[in-house]
């Protein structure tokens, strides 16, 4: 447990994933999202974790029954189907389907910015090529999002057709592997100054030596390494070449310092909303997904006309006023944000 929840840990908070942090205004709110995400976080832990522990139990042989490599996987499912409303399960499977989609479009989007923001106009500095234009660098954006989709088909379609590992332990097996080596140089840049140049390839190189040495063994017939077994060495290879960066940590040449100094002064500095992002739109968007909010709710009631019983029906309804009320909320505050606009304007000079 205490090794996935460092891969976890370094897998949410390094340089590569605070996208959801620049996002927003200030410091202020940063420190207001990442409080929801924790509270969210608790909730929805027990949300995924329980029902199918629960389903196991309950509806164990409807489980053991279903026609898949690894029935237990599907225990959510299974008791989504017992005990949903009627008509909801197709609301699960779209809501399942969008926060895929989301997550995909985010990553891609992601990796996408830093193909055609950072690794392009570096190579063409270097090759002494004119930068592109705004406008070559959408089409760029447009043909690599082509050939990373067509990759992420062609890699689910291999998982698809093999039977040798579970979806989620092929992805903890990589995480442990090539995920946590890279991620912990980048969460250690953020607290550790005066880390030399050479320093985060070394210390990369030196937690893949764990994993390297792991699929080695698993060749010449060694009893493979668990996850948490593989991240433990990995974490452990890691700490040992940071110390040893360390002590070469004033050897570092003075404009590397200084870039230093730079990026560290930035990191600090608070963010100027008025200068660096401009005109305050809260009230816009509150209002856009309030109303969009209430419009969900309102179909939610339609719901109610499919047969089910009083109970069911009772979930519904509950269901629709939440998010009902949910919206109401945003509108609330979207009208509250548009009058003090107008009166910070007729304050102004």
């Amino acid at each position: 447990m205490v090794v996935v929840f460092i891969m976890q840990l370094t897998g949410q908070i390094h340089l590569g994933a605070s996208s959801k942090f620049l996002a927003v205004k200030n410091g202020r709110e940063a420190t207001k999202a990442a409080g929801l995400a924790l509270v969210l976080m608790a909730l929805s832990s027990v949300i995924w974790f329980i029902p199918p522990m629960v389903a196991r139990f309950i509806y164990a042989s409807g489980v053991e029954s279903l026609s898949i490599n690894d029935p237990a996987t599907a225990a959510y499912a299974v008791a989504a189907r017992q005990l949903l409303p009627h008509g909801l399960m197709g609301v699960m499977i779209a809501a399942m389907f969008s926060a895929t989609m989301s997550s995909m479009d985010m990553g891609m989007n992601h990796l996408i910015g830093i193909i055609v923001r950072n690794l392009l106009p570096s190579a063409r500095a270097r090759l002494r090529l004119a930068p592109l234009s705004e406008f070559v660098q959408v089409r760029w954006c447009r043909g690599v999002t082509a050939v990373l989709g067509g990759l992420i088909i062609t890699f689910s379609l291999i998982f698809a057709q093999q039977g040798r590992c579970v979806l989620f332990d092929a992805y903890l097996f990589f995480a442990s592997l090539v995920n946590f080596p890279v991620f912990l140089p980048l969460l250690a840049g953020i607290f550790f100054r005066h880390l030399p140049r050479w320093g985060f390839i070394a210390m990369m190189g030196t937690a893949l030596i764990p994993g390297i040495t792991s699929l080695v063994q698993e060749k010449l017939g060694a009893t493979p390494w668990t996850i948490q077994e593989r991240g433990a060495w990995v974490f452990g290879f890691f700490l040992i070449a940071l110390f040893v960066r360390l002590l070469f940590s004033r050897r570092s040449p003075p404009e590397h310092r200084a870039r230093e100094a730079k990026f560290f002064a930035t990191l600090h500095r608070p963010v100027n909303f008025a200068e660096e992002v401009g005109a305050n739109r809260d009230a816009e968007q509150a209002s856009l997904i309030g109303r969009a909010v209430c419009i969900t709710g309102g179909l939610f009631l339609l719901f109610l006309v499919v047969p089910n019983s009083g109970a069911h029906r009772a979930v519904i309804l509950a269901l629709a006023l939440f998010i009902i009320a949910i919206g109401a909320i945003l509108l609330r505050v979207a009208h509250q944000a548009g009058k003090g606009e107008t009166a910070s304007r007729h304050e102004s000079p």
